[in-house]
């Protein structure tokens, strides 16, 4: 029996709705918002690293198509942005 537990984590650094801010790590809103809409459309659950970290040790396992969604550096936008809109998706 194969006991390999394989999740996407898709990280996100900084969100803007200004055109001019885009460079490299900096996701639009809009873009954010469907790529979270496409991935519930294909029917991924959501779960957190917590959920991922009790995967690991078998206490739990995961929904089989499971995704982690996941903020670093720390940025403004990331709450007033990203945050504001994952509070209104279906995860």
């Amino acid at each position: 029996m194969d006991n390999t537990i394989i999740i996407p984590v898709v990280a996100y650094s900084c969100f803007t709705d200004h055109k001019e801010d885009v460079k490299e790590a900096i996701v639009y809103a809009s873009k954010f918002e469907t790529d979270i809409r496409t991935l519930v459309s294909a029917g991924y659950s959501f779960v957190s690293l917590s959920d991922i970290a009790d995967a690991r040790k078998d206490k739990v396992m995961p929904p089989e198509k499971s995704v982690s969604i996941v903020f670093y550096g720390g940025y403004a936008s990331q709450y007033a942005i990203g945050f504001q809109i994952a509070e209104t998706m279906p995860m």
